[in-house]
């Protein structure tokens, strides 16, 4: 009797469509891809950067399920974005002030 209906735990860990979040990625790619051609380099590292941490977030919450985990586990995974955005803020003043490899 119980086999006739999908019961709520199932639903729960039903799995997401994949190849639509793969797509997702894949033009979030080509927007990353576009904004690195700006030429305000300032505003080119946040754009990018901001692309970059929704990337994460996606592969994060489908491909490594991090939904299902328990919360400490993703306390970690926040700790690691966090060292994330820590990268970011010490890279992007030097990126800013120069202007490619020869410094001039």
């Amino acid at each position: 009797m119980s086999g006739d209906h999908p019961t709520a735990e199932a639903h729960a860990h039903a799995h997401p469509n994949y190849w639509a979040i793969w797509i997702a990625l894949l033009v979030l790619l080509g927007v990353s891809l576009a904004f690195g051609q700006m030429h305000d380099a300032r505003t080119m590292n946040i754009l990018v950067f901001g692309v970059a941490g929704i990337k994460i977030a996606l592969v994060m919450r489908y491909f490594m399920h991090m939904k299902a985990e328990p919360w400490l586990l993703a306390l970690l995974m926040v700790g690691a974005f966090l060292c994330l955005v820590a990268m970011f803020v010490g890279v992007a003043p030097d990126i800013s002030w120069r202007s490619g490899w020869s410094g001039r």
